[in-house]
């Protein structure tokens, strides 16, 4: 399932072979790479399924691999380019790095509402 206004760019391959659902107004940019299926050790065994939900509002930059070990990705967070995401992302925020990792918590709507800021 993709959300509404989702945008997927190109040279992006998205394995739905185990499940994937894609939030709305979720931006995937060019040469993205998501795996939800796994082999483990043997690469002729049975895959298993490794079901992957993208919340809403997710940006993941340019050249980022998405491990099938993952099967959460925050709303609203943020996956910088080249980064390799091989575990769940279940705070909002900024995440990068080989392998992804939090850099920035990034705050609710509602505590930019209370704040006063805008998005």
């Amino acid at each position: 399932m993709i959300g509404d206004n989702a945008t997927i760019n190109p040279h992006v391959f998205l394995d739905f072979s185990g499940g994937l659902m894609i939030g709305k107004n979720v931006l995937i940019s060019r040469n993205v790479t998501v795996f939800t299926h796994s082999h483990g050790y043997d690469p002729k065994s049975e895959a298993r399924k490794m079901p992957l939900r993208i919340d809403d509002n997710v940006w993941v930059g340019a050249n980022v691999i998405i491990g099938e070990a993952v099967s959460w990705i925050a709303a609203g967070s943020i996956i910088g380019t080249g980064s390799v995401v091989t575990r769940d992302i279940t705070e909002k925020g900024i995440y990068a790095g080989v392998p992804a990792s939090l850099k920035k918590s990034l705050p609710s709507a509602t505590e930019v509402s209370k704040a006063g800021l805008s998005r």
